[in-house]
């Protein structure tokens, strides 16, 4: 089972996403993040900053391209891995996909989630 809360922040100029995950099986949390989007300070992208239960947090560049929103994550020596989050009336999709070398692109995860306060703003 997946949530994303998902709220607008500090005059509307920060997005917070909570997520949290749970095990289908046993109902533990099996990933818990939060993440804040805001302007980059130059150009017309934006910056993704992740922080993650297990203590892992990261800070990304991010752009809206196409109708979606996406960020990269760049493992050194090893590729990278892209995630794109594409928002259709009340539904949120978000997939996320791998490539050793830019060109070639692996899907890993896909998640679909149905807003449940139907006429919320979203992300998009």
């Amino acid at each position: 089972k997946s949530t994303e809360l998902v709220e607008f922040k500090a005059s509307r100029t920060v997005l917070a996403i909570t997520g949290q995950h749970t095990d289908a099986e046993t109902g533990d949390l099996a990933h818990d993040a939060f993440a804040t989007v805001s302007r980059a300070l130059e150009g017309d992208g934006y910056l993704f900053k992740s922080f993650l239960a297990t203590g892992q947090s990261g800070e990304y560049s991010a752009k809206l391209a196409d109708g979606a929103f996406v960020w990269e994550l760049p493992i050194p020596n090893r590729g990278v891995v892209r995630y794109t989050i594409r928002i259709t009336g009340d539904e949120w999709q978000e997939t996320g996909q791998y490539s050793p070398d830019g060109k070639q692109w692996h899907e890993t995860f896909n998640m679909t989630l149905k807003r449940a306060k139907p006429g919320g703003e979203c992300l998009g």
